[in-house]
């Protein structure tokens, strides 16, 4: 007696097709499974900029996620989840309306048909800070106590276009830190990553890091760059001249800006305010008490509105490949502007309002203090029970 055949009766108009198919009509493909033969007109791939992680691949896959679980633990972040998709206005607002992630990157779905969510704009999350500061606000995490350090890992999704190591569904792990604007937490998230690169045996990672200033000293910033660029918009590619006008920092970004124009455009280390240059030193003098290799890159800035003063990527020297090109990136930023300019325009920025603390921290100038963190993180390092948090 043969085995059933699997058949599609979605549609009454598809039985003429079907049985075309189960003949052997038009190439069809039989493959048996489990006493069914289920035969195709063509084979179906994954989509494009996607990939399957086959069960040769999860022993090294289910380390990365243990590794990225067991530090944020000892570093005392709480995980946090988020879903997968969120009103695009939250990503609109947040991210800007000029970022990649924005204008070109979104992958936008819809509700069931004829359904409220269906009239409602959605999309797939580019990335996890918009979804965990709406989280944060909505859910009152804001009246807790301390600030708040949480941690996820999960799929994100972008509509670039696919290349080598970059994939439309990827995989980050993200660590946050809200309500403390201080140094020592720029310090402790670029050291936990390199950390993590270390235990995940990319041993040659250095550490890139800029600082875009913040609401007080960034206009000067963005001006100066319009200033220059605006000189010689005839060796900008057409990419650049549109952000010219609308993020004039992400022309930085471009991939294809001539490098001697890039090398001769003015540095935002130069137009910082006293605070945020303040700030940036303690970062470098924490990095080189916790043994940090690190860089400071001139052209590092962010595309994300939501960036102030510390910016950082990593990159494996021994590969060439940053950190944002991998599809298991790292993800870890300080989310909060420290100035609330404009900060009833959206839910990110009402969240700045009510976290706004603009100081100086007390470890700059003070070996003593850094030497305590110092030795605060290297425990962090090696403790495995997180009650002694």
């Amino acid at each position: 007696m043969s085995p059933p055949v699997w058949r599609s009766h979605c549609y009454e108009g598809r039985r003429k097709a079907d049985d075309s198919i189960l003949n052997g009509e038009r190439g069809a493909l039989a493959t048996a499974t489990h006493g069914y033969t289920l035969r195709m007109a063509r084979p179906i791939s994954a989509p494009r900029g996607t990939r399957d992680l086959l069960p040769e691949d999860g022993p090294a896959w289910s380390r990365i996620e243990e590794i990225a679980r067991d530090l944020s633990e000892r570093y005392a972040f709480d995980r946090i989840d988020t879903p997968l998709f969120e009103r695009i206005e939250l990503f609109s607002r947040g991210l800007g309306e000029s970022s990649d992630a924005v204008e070109k990157e979104m992958f936008r779905v819809s509700g069931a048909a004829g359904s409220e969510e269906e009239r409602a704009d959605w999309a797939l999350r580019p990335e996890p800070t918009a979804g965990i500061v709406r989280a944060y606000l909505e859910h009152g995490m804001h009246v807790r106590a301390g600030p708040q350090r949480l941690w996820m890992i999960g799929p994100m999704f972008r509509y670039d276009r696919p290349q080598a190591g970059r994939y439309r569904q990827f995989v980050q792990w993200d660590a946050e830190v809200i309500g403390d604007p201080g140094p020592m937490v720029d310090a402790e998230i670029i050291e936990l990553g390199q950390r993590f690169y270390a235990e995940v045996g990319l041993g040659d990672v250095a550490a890139y890091v800029n600082s875009i200033g913040d609401a007080t000293c960034r206009p000067a910033y963005r001006q100066a760059l319009v200033d220059y660029f605006s000189a010689h918009t005839d060796r900008l590619t057409d990419d650049s001249r549109r952000r010219l006008s609308v993020n004039p920092l992400r022309v930085l970004d471009d991939r294809d800006l001539d490098p001697e124009l890039a090398s001769g455009a003015p540095r935002s280390l130069d137009h910082l305010c006293d605070a945020c240059r303040a700030h940036f030193a303690a970062v470098q003098l924490l990095l080189d008490d916790l043994g940090v290799r690190y860089e400071i890159d001139h052209r590092l800035v962010r595309g994300l509105d939501y960036y102030t003063r510390t910016t950082f990527e990593f990159v494996d020297e021994a590969i060439g490949l940053g950190a944002d090109k991998t599809p298991e990136r790292l993800q870890v930023v300080d989310a909060l502007p420290r100035n609330a300019e404009g900060a009833v325009r959206n839910e990110i920025l009402q969240l700045i309002a009510m976290n706004q603390v603009d100081l100086i921290d007390p470890l700059i100038g003070s070996e003593a203090e850094r030497a305590t963190v110092a030795r605060i993180v290297a425990d962090r390092r090696n403790l495995r029970d997180r009650t002694a948090f």
